[in-house]
């Protein structure tokens, strides 16, 4: 029973994150934004590991999709 209660609340939150997404996108008028779809615009963050499952993930950045190329973030320069 606890764990179908975690996978609910965990469907829950991140239902909510995506509803957040798109009524952000909707409020700046931009309707191919807020989701990941065909047609769709997306700049996305890929982690190692579900934030929903252990919010440190958010710190393990995999890769970065952005304007459509795949970039490695040890790759990138961070500041001056």
């Amino acid at each position: 029973m606890r764990i179908r209660l975690a996978r609910i609340a965990i469907v829950t939150i991140a239902a909510g994150f995506a509803a957040q997404l798109q009524s952000i996108a909707r409020s700046l008028g931009a309707d191919d934004l807020g989701e990941i779809a065909p047609g769709k615009l997306a700049d996305l963050v890929l982690l190692e590991a579900n934030p929903l499952e252990d919010i440190h993930a958010t710190a393990r950045i995999w890769r970065v999709v952005k304007g459509g190329y795949l970039f490695d973030p040890r790759r990138l320069q961070t500041g001056p």
